[in-house]
């Protein structure tokens, strides 16, 4: 089991809740990015694609869960290490769906590094990379405390 603290604004984790319940519905029954098998067997690649719905459908469940926790964004919070790797997938699966919608005219380099002027950007770009930042920074704080040793994402 690992430990996170998150110090975060309640309004803050309530609006970033409600963006991520909104990109998790456009995902329905889709996974983030096209699949691609080495085999022209179309009941294996039928079957592969529902497994990583399912896969992701739980990764998902993982963060809403972890969002929805009453302790959420207020302190220590204790998440089991399966659980932790399932909602970094999910923080990777939602980032790419923004990445790939609401900020697919800003450059991958800039998204990755900040440099963004964000009230430059529209409302809806400003919101979407808002939510970009926070699963980013949630994703680099489960990486450490899997990790301790890795030091390049934070």
């Amino acid at each position: 089991m690992i430990k996170i603290n998150l110090e975060i604004d309640l309004p803050m984790v309530n609006h970033m809740f409600e963006m991520i319940s909104v990109v998790i519905e456009s995902m329905e029954d889709q996974i983030s990015l096209p699949a691609w098998l080495p085999s022209n067997d179309e009941d294996l690649r039928i079957e592969w694609i529902n497994g990583l719905k399912d896969e992701l459908d739980q990764d998902l469940n993982y963060l809403v869960g972890m969002i929805k926790d009453q302790e959420f964004g207020q302190g220590i919070l204790s998440i089991y290490e399966d659980a932790a790797e399932g909602i970094m997938r999910a923080c990777s699966a939602i980032r790419i769906r923004l990445r790939n919608s609401v900020l697919s005219d800003i450059a991958d380099e800039q998204l990755e590094n900040g440099s963004i002027k964000i009230l430059s950007l529209p409302l809806d770009q400003q919101q979407a990379y808002s939510c970009y930042l926070f699963l980013a920074g949630l994703q680099s704080v489960i990486i450490h405390e899997l990790d301790p040793e890795c030091e390049e994402f934070l």
